[in-house]
């Protein structure tokens, strides 16, 4: 039995979703199992990893292996599912809104399309879903921070930010930010985009604030490993990350609120420079809030889950 991630995205495609999914394959490895990433165009170029990469244009699938899809079905996704192969399908949901990107899912439901199970990494997609297609066996795991790559650096007052799915946002409130508190406009405004991950792990490990513009999400992981490295997080928690955003650890809105996010970020900048022990008891929260997402509970979660989709052996022949 294979365990097999199909990946059809481009080596230079930077998202939670496909680090997740490298993530996986590295711990079903840890744990025995015989598990790959699929990706034709070949690894990451922004991540490191020791998952076992297929660079290859086919594979040839037994009945016996296990097809672990994303949601985020693009065309050589659709056509693999069209194949009709005989392996285990199973539907890996990392954000519930990918999966009406596009008519394929409202046509027809997972179960439809011949998956088997769905596995989801938060428990509002998982409730969500069962919502919409009326099912009660979506399975959960938590993704996993790397603590020891995204950890606090000698820090400097500036505030790390990932525009890329609200730019429109990161612009409009950088502006109110330096209008509203013109004796801010000297802090460094340290965009994390188009970088591997270790790059963006020394620049929030370096970073006393981090600006999330969470949108859509079902677990953002980046504010997390904002958390991880010791940042002060204000921002958008884009109902996702309501799987574990609280008044405790960091300052989090609704994407309509922009002047909001301005005045917590102008409350954790002054917090921070004036010692706040609040702001230092939200960033010590979030780092807790951090080390709850790590290795051993995903491995745990995700073999567990396998152990439940895996084709038991043939019995032995009597002889």
């Amino acid at each position: 039995m294979r365990i097999i991630f199909p990946n059809f995205f481009a080596p230079q495609r930077i998202t939670g979703g496909i680090k997740i999914a490298y993530r996986c394959v590295e711990l079903l490895k840890e744990s025995g199992y015989d598990a790959m990433i699929w990706q034709p165009a070949g690894a990451p170029t922004w991540l490191d990893t020791t998952a076992t990469v297929i660079a290859e244009p086919t594979v040839r699938i037994a009945p016996e292996d296990i097809l672990i899809f994303p949601e985020a079905l693009n065309k050589p996704f659709i056509d693999l599912l069209k194949q009709r192969l005989p392996a285990t399908k199973v539907l890996f949901c990392q954000n519930p809104y990918n999966l009406f990107g596009n008519e394929f899912f409202a046509r027809q439901t997972p179960r439809e399309l011949g998956f088997a199970k769905t596995l989801c990494v938060a428990h509002t997609t998982r409730n969500m879903l069962a919502r919409v297609f009326g099912y009660d066996d979506i399975a959960f795991m938590p993704i996993a921070v790397d603590a020891e790559i995204f950890r606090p650096r000698q820090k400097r007052m500036q505030i790390a930010f990932s525009p890329r799915k609200l730019r429109w946002h990161a612009d409009i409130i950088r502006r109110v930010f330096v209008t509203k508190f013109p004796h801010m406009r000297h802090i460094p405004w340290k965009p994390i985009e188009g970088i591997s991950e270790a790059c963006a792990a020394e620049i929030m490990g370096e970073s006393h604030v981090y600006l999330a513009l969470g949108h859509l999400e079902s677990c953002p992981l980046m504010s997390l490993e904002a958390m991880s490295a010791g940042c002060a997080v204000v921002g958008y928690h884009g109902y996702g990350g309501l799987e574990y955003a609280t008044p405790r650890n960091g300052f989090w809105h609704y994407n309509d609120e922009i002047e909001e996010v301005v005045d917590d970020l102008h409350r954790a900048v002054t917090g921070i420079e004036q010692g706040d022990p609040l702001i230092h008891a939200m960033i010590a929260e979030g780092r807790a809030t951090a080390a709850r997402f790590n290795s051993a509970a995903m491995r745990d979660a995700l073999t567990g889950f396998i152990r439940t989709v895996a084709t038991p052996p043939s019995p032995a022949l009597a002889i």
